[in-house]
């Protein structure tokens, strides 16, 4: 997933510092997201349902979109240049079933390609075992 004459970050402080910076977002703060780990183009993260997340007794769904597209780009982010960015194009979810208060949610996600301009990557969600939800996130590098 490198690309020719590019830099690509490893687990350094620049990448850690990048990865503090998207947890650090008052969103995500406030879901309670916490990253687990990334390697080979896969990360994954999770977050406990609170009730301050429900609404009308299951976890909101964009709480789960913010916490899917972010777990996406944790896993591109080892295969960017340290000066690349990425953004999101497109973002596209199917939810299968509610979660509930005090479930764990967690979330896996995998660069299924990744070019000059654009990558493209995966992402599901359980909870106590079960598939609740997936999504396709194009990501633009600029």
């Amino acid at each position: 997933m490198c690309h020719a004459g590019v830099s690509v970050m490893s687990e350094s402080a620049d990448w850690q510092q990048r990865i503090s910076i998207v947890l650090a977002l008052p969103l995500n703060v406030y879901i309670g997201l916490a990253w687990e780990g990334s390697k080979g183009g896969v990360a994954r993260t999770g977050f406990v349902v609170k009730q301050e997340h429900l609404a009308l007794g299951s976890l909101h769904a964009a709480m789960l979109y913010a916490a899917m597209e972010a777990t996406c780009l944790f896993a591109l982010l080892p295969a960017m240049g340290k000066e690349d960015h990425a953004v999101t194009h497109d973002f596209h979810a199917s939810v299968m079933r509610a979660i509930g208060l005090g479930e764990t949610c967690e979330i896996e996600a995998r660069v299924v390609k990744h070019g000059r301009s654009l990558a493209f990557v995966d992402a599901g969600a359980t909870a106590a075992g079960n598939l609740v939800a997936t999504a396709r996130v194009t990501k633009s590098i600029v």
